[in-house]
């Protein structure tokens, strides 16, 4: 049994700092300005309209001031039954492990690699007042992440064959479009 636990010490490092991490989100509570109509109350009135088969309901000039993917987000937590917050952590979370994954083979150390994970996981800029907003600032952050992992991730593998660069730079355009244009 030992053996198992010192074989898999990283993943369970990993688990442990993602379970407090979910720990600490569990009490936290979405803050959402009524008055914000243009920003707060926009994306979530479109995810409403998303959930509702309506699209993006009737076109009007703030019909495409902000961009959807929010509102997706949104209205996926909600069909899953995630939290909003919760929602937004668990995909911040799968952003950081993917860059700990990439930067993994440079690094080839796994205590660094979990501190690595820590110090994202619990980025204190993160956990700004005004990120508990029903808004897109947090989805945008861990957007911003994957994006720069699967770039960092072809500029490692460079030398690999021709076919897994492509299935990385596949991935890299659909998180540039996802942060740019939805």
């Amino acid at each position: 049994m030992w053996t198992k636990i010192k074989r898999n010490k990283f993943i369970l490092g990993i688990l442990l700092i993602f379970a407090i991490k979910m720990i600490l989100v569990s009490v936290q509570n979405p803050i959402f300005f009524y008055t914000a109509g243009n920003d707060d109350a926009f994306v979530l009135g479109t995810a409403e309209r998303i959930l509702s088969m309506d699209w993006l309901g009737k076109y009007y000039s703030l019909t495409l001031s902000k961009g959807i993917f929010t509102s997706c987000f949104i209205a996926l937590s909600n069909i899953l039954g995630i939290p909003f917050l919760m929602a937004e952590h668990l995909f911040y979370a799968g952003a950081c492990l993917l860059f700990v994954n990439v930067i993994r083979k440079l690094v080839n150390n796994d205590g660094v690699s979990l501190i690595l994970f820590a110090v994202l996981m619990f980025n204190p800029a993160l956990y700004s007042v005004q990120l508990l907003r029903v808004y897109r600032d947090y989805v945008y952050a861990s957007l911003l992440l994957y994006l720069v992992s699967c770039l960092f991730g072809i500029f490692f593998n460079y030398k690999e064959k021709w076919t897994k660069l492509i299935r990385l730079y596949d991935r890299i355009w659909i998180f540039y479009y996802m942060y740019a244009y939805l």
